[in-house]
């Protein structure tokens, strides 16, 4: 794995001009998408270390009681056109560092640059069979993949409307899901807050990718992100403690870092795709006590 985002940084040069024409953000935002993800797959790649079971105190002598982590299995994962790479790359990452397999349905509109992340693992040395790429119809392709006997687990990023007819196929068959679905993030601007500072960094962050990132500041209460801006930090306690959102994020736009967590809750979604929690999606745990004979 850090081979592989070693690769895809020197190859960054020549990966964001297909993102461009494809998706139609600025070369140095293409570039920028593509540097982060090496950036997450170095996090998971480290995380993978940290995979922990635990040993449980028994309650009589001679008997031991552990909890292990074992990867939950093959993971077909759904990502949108929006972040071609940032989006692939979480559910990726973070599949390979738990151990699992995983069949990438990326999106149609843009599948050059998902291709070319894929071909930087491969060429890091990923046994063939590990990641598998598809493109295609995509009603098709999740009608055929969720079911399959063979796919344990199940991440998507998209609309609620689609999030929601995936999450009760996954249901139906016991699967295991992370969904990251759409939010329309509120923004508080309190009266002791900086306007200008809030102001500024809304107004980027709107316009952003067009306006196509799924954590962009709007005003409609899902419960993916929420900002606010306050020079009170009696204020800003409050506000963190009452806000239903999976993210918030106070006087600054911090968010979707790869070593924080990055999720919803509500219409928007549950798991998370960042930070320590993420990897626990893709981990069954297996509870082993034996009694000495």
């Amino acid at each position: 794995m850090l081979e592989a985002a070693n690769l895809l940084r020197d190859r960054a040069d020549a990966i964001a001009p297909l993102l461009t024409m494809e998706q139609g953000k600025p070369l140095p935002e293409a570039k920028g998408e593509i540097l982060a993800g090496a950036d997450v797959i170095d996090w998971f790649a480290e995380e993978a270390r940290r995979t922990y079971g635990r040993v449980i105190p028994a309650r009589a002598e001679g008997i031991y009681q552990l909890g292990v982590k074992e990867p939950v299995g093959p993971v077909a994962a759904f990502t949108p056109w929006n972040f071609p790479i940032n989006q692939v790359v979480r559910k990726l990452s973070c599949a390979l560092a738990a151990g699992c397999s995983i069949i990438v349905k990326a999106p149609e509109e843009t599948p050059a640059s998902p291709a070319e992340l894929i071909r930087c693992f491969a060429d890091a040395g990923v046994p063939a069979g590990v990641i598998n790429l598809v493109y295609g119809v995509p009603a098709e392709i999740s009608e055929y993949l969720i079911p399959h006997p063979v796919i344990r687990k199940m991440s998507f990023t998209g609309s609620t409307a689609v999030g929601k007819q995936l999450a009760a196929i996954a249901g139906t068959h016991m699967k295991r899901v992370t969904m990251e679905l759409g939010g329309h993030a509120p923004a508080i601007v309190f009266d002791d807050a900086d306007v200008d500072t809030a102001s500024r960094l809304l107004a980027g962050a709107q316009y952003r990718n067009a306006g196509q990132v799924c954590v962009s500041p709007t005003r409609v209460p899902y419960g993916l992100a929420s900002y606010a801006y306050t020079r009170s930090a009696k204020t800003a306690n409050a506000i963190a403690a009452a806000v239903e959102s999976g993210m918030i994020s106070i006087n600054h736009h911090g968010l979707a870092l790869p070593e924080v967590a990055f999720g919803g809750v509500k219409d928007s979604g549950y798991g998370s795709e960042g930070g320590s929690e993420a990897i626990e999606n893709y981990l069954n745990t297996k509870f082993v006590t034996q009694a000495g004979l």
